[in-house]
């Protein structure tokens, strides 16, 4: 992944964490695991 994608990344996950975790709590019902999923997308986004 080339240094522009990751900051992309990043600057993705700064400015919409709080939204995507919402989101993600509204159809799993869990913060914690909300929070997990949304870890390991961008996390598995950073790998690509």
């Amino acid at each position: 992944m080339t240094t522009e994608a990751a900051r992309a990344v990043e600057r993705v996950a700064r400015l919409s964490y709080g939204r995507l975790v919402g989101r993600l709590v509204a159809r799993t019902g869990s913060l914690a695991d909300a929070e997990d999923a949304l870890s390991d997308a961008l996390t598995r986004a950073l790998e690509v």
